[in-house]
């Protein structure tokens, strides 16, 4: 006997949350696997954080999606970090 799972999508905010946070995992797996994080990867970022300010607050995936854009702060403070550290030693030097 076979078991599908059936999902079914039934809200634009549903939908929303469930895209964005595929790309969230997406970033982090490149993260922690040393696979190259793109601008694109950044700026689809940036946008996603935007994107989930706009679920209704008194919605059910508000949570979920205050939960997201804390993982994409985060994601983002860490890249800006690395980026700062030129030399790779933590002091922020600049050359």
């Amino acid at each position: 006997m076979e078991v599908e799972n059936v999902f079914t999508i039934t809200s634009l905010d549903q939908l929303v949350v469930l895209e964005i946070n595929e790309r969230v995992h997406d970033i982090l797996y490149k993260a922690s696997n040393d696979i190259e994080i793109t601008e694109i990867d950044i700026e689809t970022l940036k946008i996603d954080s935007l994107t989930l300010g706009l679920i209704e607050d008194n919605g059910p995936f508000r949570v979920i999606a205050s939960n997201l854009i804390a993982k994409i702060n985060y994601i983002l403070d860490n890249i800006e970090m690395e980026e700062d550290d030129i030399c790779g030693c933590g002091c922020e030097e600049e050359y």
